[in-house]
């Protein structure tokens, strides 16, 4: 049964353009006919979807702003980073403010709320492989924050997209697509954080690259351990273009995340990178899809991770090689440390190859920080706990190296180190 504070009358009462109210109302009727996800369903296997309950929370678009929050993204977002190109404040799925350098907007990048895109701006993700939340984000997002830059423009930092969440029950569902003009070169940082309150989000980023371009893309999870977050990233790359994702994961009572990127166009190339880190009773879920439709594509994913304490943590990924999708090269990487007993993890890599004369490998492991390291650091005389500290750090070193953005601030540093300590205790 729907909850009330779900229900059609509520999609009817969220404003803004008319295609845009449409997409809504088609998209609440197809939730609305789909069966809620649960533990039983292949892409929910290991999960803990069966604990969720729509009814215990609100749409969140109603709700006041905290002020305090939102400063508290622009700091961390401040120190991630280089001076932005364009900035957008997010409060709840709502858009607070958007800003952008005149420069850049003289040269025709737009940033802010999609009211006066084209109908077919969305659907990237949501229309190609939809799934329960992101058809209920596409129902009820109150705003969609739209980045499109020109044919042939490189921009000369990073746009910044910092979500604040809060409100006690409160759901929120951002929105944003990135449109990625022919030959561009663009860089984008989403930041999530919230605060204590148990809180609900509902994130979907949708991203089109057209030929030759290039987009490199950073999603940072800070958020509160009473937060749920159930996120979807997807890129559709056309000939010759580039994406390189990353994603960061380190807040959250549960944490979800589907990316996906679809290579469309013959010589396409896209790199998928996250680390993340769980304490306590989290849980971190991650899922992705290296799809190759065209030929002559290349895609590789290496997502690292450690888990401590009772916390849990589930990859499960797919490369799937199309029927014209000759001589394409896929490899993907999941490599996790379990910090204590009681900690748990899964890995469930898989291909799905319908044609000869391809590239493609996958690899998972899963064990403890080595015995014999620890032993060596110890003996150098550093204590056993800060020894592992240590370890830990290093082996998502080549991770942060790597990320598509640089990460420049000390708070990030910080955020880990303050995980590892209150994980290892």
């Amino acid at each position: 049964m729907i909850p009330e504070s779900f229900s059609e009358d509520v999609v009817q009462s969220l404003r803004g353009p008319e295609w845009l109210a449409k997409r809504r109302a088609e998209a609440y009727r197809r939730w609305e006919a789909m069966p809620q996800p649960s533990s039983a369903d292949e892409i929910w296997r290991y999960s803990r979807i069966d604990d969720f309950d729509l009814g215990s929370y609100r749409p969140a678009h109603i709700t006041e702003f905290d002020r305090d929050g939102v400063s508290a993204c622009s700091a961390l977002a401040v120190e991630l980073g280089d001076s932005p190109v364009g900035t957008v404040w997010v409060h709840n799925g709502r858009v607070l403010e958007a800003t952008v350098q005149e420069m850049w907007a003289e040269a025709g990048v737009r940033i802010g709320e999609a009211e006066g895109a084209a109908p077919d701006a969305l659907g990237i993700g949501t229309d190609a492989s939809p799934d329960w939340f992101s058809l209920l984000n596409d129902a009820m997002t109150p705003a969609v924050v739209h980045v499109e830059v020109p044919p042939g423009v490189f921009l000369g930092g990073p746009i910044k997209i910092l979500h604040w969440a809060d409100g006690e029950g409160a759901a929120g569902f951002p929105r944003v697509v990135i449109d990625v003009g022919e030959g561009a070169d663009v860089q984008v940082l989403e930041v999530f954080l919230s605060s204590p309150e148990r809180s609900l989000s509902v994130p979907v980023t949708e991203c089109r690259v057209c030929p030759g371009g290039r987009l490199n893309y950073l999603a940072v999870q800070r958020a509160e351990k009473s937060a749920w977050q159930v996120g979807f990233w997807r890129a559709s790359l056309d000939r010759d273009a580039v994406a390189s994702f990353g994603a960061v994961t380190l807040g959250g009572s549960y944490a979800r995340l589907r990316a996906e990127v679809a290579l469309e166009g013959r010589g396409a190339d896209a790199t998928l990178s996250a680390a993340y880190l769980g304490g306590g009773d989290q849980m971190i879920d991650l899922r992705t899809l290296q799809d190759h439709i065209a030929e002559q594509t290349t895609s590789s994913l290496t997502f690292k991770g450690a888990v401590a304490q009772s916390s849990e943590s589930v990859y499960s990924g797919l490369i799937r090689v199309g029927p014209d999708a000759d001589k394409s090269s896929a490899h993907q990487s999941n490599v996790t440390l379990k910090l204590s007993p009681d900690s748990l993890a899964e890995s469930v890599p898989n291909l799905e190859i319908e044609t000869d004369d391809v590239q493609c490998s996958h690899a998972s492991a899963i064990g403890p920080v080595d015995e014999q390291l620890r032993y060596y650091l110890e003996t150098r005389g550093i204590p056993a706990a800060r020894a592992e500290e240590v370890i830990v750090r290093g082996f998502f070193h080549d991770i942060f190296t790597n990320l598509p953005l640089r990460l420049t601030g000390g708070r990030l540093d910080a955020a880990v180190q303050q995980v590892l300590q209150e994980a290892l205790s």
